[in-house]
């Protein structure tokens, strides 16, 4: 029995000495269009989730209708010029029990909200090496699948999908909307370093905010009207489901 106890002390020693390196995972996202890439980048106590977009054409919406720019008569550089790249990111730190998500020019600092999850220990699949079990959760109305696997004991995944005893390796939504798998995981010498932001702001703050630059712009947009040219404007009001949706 102590020969057996000295073996699972070292084991465990072993492991947490192991996960206390950094590490990145890169995983292909099959909803997005404009997605290139996902990367997170992780060790036992935190992580930094990245998502790097490059817009195949820029859209706005009009009365609920999405409008690209071909639907106009531009000229054809207009056209055929591309939206810039841009990259949004979503930082968690266990120890300090803190959340960083970037929307747009804003970035909102939260504690951590962990997913109820419910884990079904007979139902298994393997991704590459890894030997995985699968969990389901409720987000905000809409159920989540995922897999996660116990041999790489870390409670981290992209981006609000998290607090597993393993790191979460697919997440997969029922209507559609979500669905990540992982395509490599190797070493890193980064470290998932917390981003350096000047100003942060609470999730009530943001959509406070939101509130206001939608307003703004109906204003803005609206006073471009003339007697020979009339501009409705219709942008969605934000819903509990939007609010729920943040961590």
């Amino acid at each position: 029995m102590k020969k057996l106890m000295i073996i699972l002390v070292f084991t465990a020693g072993v492991i947490l000495n192991l996960f206390s390196q950094n590490y990145i995972v890169k995983y292909q996202d099959f909803v997005s269009k404009d997605c290139d890439s996902a990367t997170l980048i992780f060790n036992a106590t935190e992580w930094i989730y990245k998502e790097y977009h490059t817009p195949s054409a820029a859209i706005v919406t009009i009365n609920g209708a999405a409008v690209s720019a071909d639907d106009f008569e531009f000229s054809e550089k207009l056209k055929t010029q591309k939206s810039p790249q841009y990259t949004l990111f979503s930082y968690h730190s266990l120890q300090a029990n803190e959340y960083l998500k970037q929307l747009g020019g804003y970035v909102i600092q939260a504690p951590m909200n962990r997913l109820d999850w419910t884990i079904s220990p007979d139902s298994t699949k393997t991704f590459g090496d890894y030997h995985c079990l699968m969990a389901t959760a409720d987000l905000c109305g809409v159920s989540v699948q995922v897999w996660f696997a116990p041999e790489i004991p870390v409670s981290c995944g992209p981006d609000r999908f998290w607090g597993l005893p393993g790191l979460i390796v697919s997440v997969k939504s029922d209507d559609g909307k979500i669905f990540l798998e992982l395509l490599s995981l190797r070493k890193t010498e980064n470290a998932p370093t917390k981003p350096q932001i000047l100003k942060t702001f609470t999730k009530e703050q943001y959509w406070e905010m939101k509130k206001e630059g939608e307003a703004k712009l109906t204003r803005e947009i609206l006073s471009l009207n003339s007697e020979s040219s009339k501009i409705s404007v219709s942008i969605p009001p934000t819903t509990d489901h939007d609010k729920c949706l943040l961590e």
